[in-house]
């Protein structure tokens, strides 16, 4: 594995723990420390308890059962690693930063998740928790590192992708997905992935 002749370091969430393990003791290097915990409330925080400024950094954890906890660590430890790897701590170690999401999070996730195949928007995500616009989105933005419109765009091609690896047909996919529009899918899907739907359908079978 190559790293650009930077410092690599590779962390891990609870999902793959002897993974993370077993792929740092193949390349020669120690798994980075870390922790997440659960609290009580549903509460989660991702402790970092290093400095990764101007490292090459991998995070390796999947989301399998229980989905919705595993994706939250996810986005959790994602955004502990970017925002610690813009502090100006530079290269000093032991220099915890914690980085927390709330169970209002934890809730707004859970029903994009369960309602991906619907018409999702922020005035009406604001409207179903009794919540301002501007609060959800500063919440959210703050506990995962990415905007609302951004997350269900990112989950939605995630499933699309899922149903061309099946073998599924491109309209099919895109019926899944929860796009309003082919047009929408179409677009989004191209950008985020480098390729067209039909094309990645192509090289998933071949």
């Amino acid at each position: 594995m190559i790293s650009h002749g930077k410092d690599m370091k590779v962390f891990s969430g609870n999902a793959n723990k002897g993974l993370a393990r077993d792929v740092c003791r193949l390349i020669g290097i120690q798994l980075g420390n870390s922790e997440i915990s659960h609290f009580a409330d549903g509460e989660v925080c991702a402790s970092i308890y290093e400095s990764v400024r101007g490292s090459d950094v991998f995070l390796i954890q999947s989301t399998s059962s229980p989905v919705n906890d595993h994706l939250m660590e996810l986005l959790v430890m994602i955004n502990a690693l970017v925002m610690d790897a813009r502090s100006d701590v530079g290269a000093e170690v032991n220099i915890v930063s914690d980085y927390k999401y709330s169970q209002q999070v934890n809730d707004i996730l859970a029903y994009i998740n369960q309602n991906i195949g619907q018409n999702i928007t922020v005035e009406q995500l604001a409207g179903n928790f009794f919540l301002s616009e501007s609060y959800i989105c500063r919440i959210f933005k703050q506990a995962t590192g990415t905007t609302i419109n951004k997350y269900i765009t990112a989950r939605r091609i995630s499933i699309a992708k899922a149903h061309l690896n099946e073998g599924d047909s491109v309209n099919t996919a895109f019926e899944k997905s929860g796009f309003g529009d082919y047009s929408s899918f179409f677009k989004a899907f191209t950008k985020a992935v480098g390729v067209s739907p039909k094309k990645y359908a192509n090289l998933s079978v071949s």
